[in-house]
């Protein structure tokens, strides 16, 4: 009894001190607001806070970061700049848009807080924050334009809403295409192929003053499937009396299927350092529900076989007379127009790796497969851009525009996407206009079928990207797949990839100016296929 009783004591007094020295996660803990161009800006919470979240950076706005605040009533901020110019530097401080409490303040004039490196950090005051919107602006004398920003919001995150309670949808007629709202106030249902063919669905949001952080995701209600359509709002097309209403366009490839779906909204919002509550909650998403109907076959069975047999008989009789032609051309004749017989050679080489045996044997073997499983609107699917296929490239072109290239290659994409099952996208920079913008004929099939075939046919969850860039005067084009990848410098190629680096050797003999450059970077889950064509633009 008489070695308990100290013991007692030792223990009680542990929790005594512990109980002292344990301090709420936000005491002395300076969150970082915004970080750009060697400026940095703090802040410390106080202890009402139930949330943070910070450090998002709107698209397009690199010098200006949000954090999102619940419950907090004061913060304290901290401002760091490089020491050799720190007298330069002055701030602003705007409350609700519209209240200045600092204007071209001098940072020289605040008390230093620490020094590190070749940074000076200075203490600001103290600002009551409750249910506000608080930015602080940081900008050195004489360059007004560069101001770096932080938004320290602390208001209730708005409910977004679906403007009008509605969705437009953008469809193809032989007039064109364009977009109609022929749903509001009524049940959204349509047929992906009637009168028009519908090319996606336009989701109108209610304006917020922090519309980027709103996600739209699209739910598969049969297969309970959700997926992340994406967060870049557009502001043009529909308008109300303030200006251009964000909308964003969702692709009918992502629900060509018959059945009920879901539209979500919800801010992409969650608590982060020592919080462990998440800041969405159901009544901060809007949904919105659609159903597409069955849509009739394009082509009766009947009509499919024909189709089949007219392709079939066509193919052979022009693989015959190409055949014929090549053997009728004299040596003379060659050496007499090289020029004219390389360009002539790259597109018989790539109309033959089009149509290759092997490809077309796949093709037709598919569309039967599709028909004796009775699934005529896939085989009528498969058989329509396979036909679109055959005829553009059918087509004797030495150039293309680059927006009829890509269509092409969405077509040959689509196509090959009902046999392997990946996904794909096709992605054009800003500041080129494929319209008028002319590229060597079937310049990036090849590559893209290298990548289907050798990439990524035996992966799950492949992807494919094709990128098209602008650089300064050339243009940039790139195919990344995440297949399992090869080594670069092996002695034996892939068909398609010898077949490019051929038809580069052809292009760079005829325009002598503008060569093209081609690069690979191959790991495992990763390969990079870059065409860079010099002084393109």
């Amino acid at each position: 009894m008489k070695n308990i009783v100290p013991l007692l004591f030792l223990l009680i007094l542990c929790l005594k001190t512990n109980a002292k020295e344990r301090k709420p996660p936000f005491k002395n803990t300076i969150y970082t607001a915004q970080v750009y161009n060697h400026v940095g800006i703090g802040l410390s919470i106080d202890s009402s806070t139930t949330w943070i979240d910070y450090n998002h950076v709107p698209a397009n706005s690199p010098n200006q970061a949000y954090t999102f605040l619940e419950g907090t009533k004061s913060i304290s901020l901290s401002i760091s700049v490089p020491l050799r110019e720190f007298r330069l530097y002055r701030y602003n401080i705007i409350a609700d848009d519209s209240i200045w409490l600092k204007e071209a303040a001098k940072l020289s004039d605040r008390p230093v807080k620490t020094r590190y490196d070749d940074l000076l950090s200075f203490d600001i005051e103290k600002f009551n924050i409750e249910d506000k919107k608080l930015v602080v602006e940081v900008y050195k004398v004489g360059k007004r334009n560069q101001i770096v920003s932080a938004v320290i919001y602390n208001r209730e995150i708005p409910k977004p809403k679906f403007f009008s309670m509605t969705a437009g949808l953008q469809v193809k007629t032989s007039k064109g295409v364009g977009v109609c709202f022929p749903f509001i106030n009524k049940e959204i249902a349509f047929k992906i192929r009637d009168s028009a063919t519908v090319l996606g669905l336009e989701v109108p949001m209610e304006r917020t003053d922090v519309d980027f952080i709103y996600h739209v995701y699209l739910k598969n209600l049969v297969t309970g499937r959700s997926l992340l359509v994406g967060s870049s709002w557009q502001y043009q097309g529909l308008m109300d009396s303030l200006g251009a209403v964000p909308n964003m366009l969702i692709n009918s490839v992502l629900f060509e299927q018959p059945g009920k779906y879901q539209i979500i909204i919800k801010p992409n919002l969650k608590s982060r350092g020592p919080f462990g509550t998440s800041a969405i909650t159901p009544k901060k998403i809007a949904i919105l529900s659609f159903t597409v109907l069955p849509s009739a076959p394009m082509f009766s069975q009947s009509e499919l076989f024909l189709w089949i047999a007219g392709i079939a008989f066509t193919i052979g009789a022009i693989g015959f007379m190409l055949y014929k032609r090549r053997l009728l051309i004299s040596e003379k004749k060659i050496q007499e127009e090289m020029k004219t017989s390389e360009i002539a050679q790259m597109r018989l080489e790539s109309l033959r790796y089009q149509l290759n045996p092997h490809f077309l044997f796949n093709a037709l073997s598919g569309i039967q497969n599709l028909i004796n499983k009775n699934d005529v609107d896939q085989a009528n699917r498969y058989l329509a851009r396979f036909s679109r296929l055959t005829r553009s490239i059918l087509e004797s072109k030495n150039t293309i525009s680059l927006e009829d290239e890509l269509r092409i290659l969405d077509d040959y994409l689509q196509m090959e996407q009902l046999r392997f099952g990946f996904k794909y996208t096709i992605e054009i920079g800003a500041g080129i206009d494929s319209a008028n913008l002319e590229i060597p004929t079937m310049l990036l099939q090849p590559t893209v079928e290298n990548a289907i075939k050798h990439g990524i046919s035996d992966t799950e969850d492949g992807t494919i990207e094709v990128r098209v860039q602008k650089e300064e005067r050339d243009l940039e084009l790139q195919i990344i797949d995440n297949g399992k990848g090869y080594k670069t410098d092996q002695t034996t190629e892939g068909y398609g990839i010898s077949l490019l680096k051929k038809r580069i050797g052809l292009l760079n003999k005829v325009y002598v100016a503008s060569p093209l450059i081609s690069t690979i970077e191959s790991n495992t889950g990763k390969t990079v296929v870059s065409l860079r064509l010099t002084n393109w633009m």
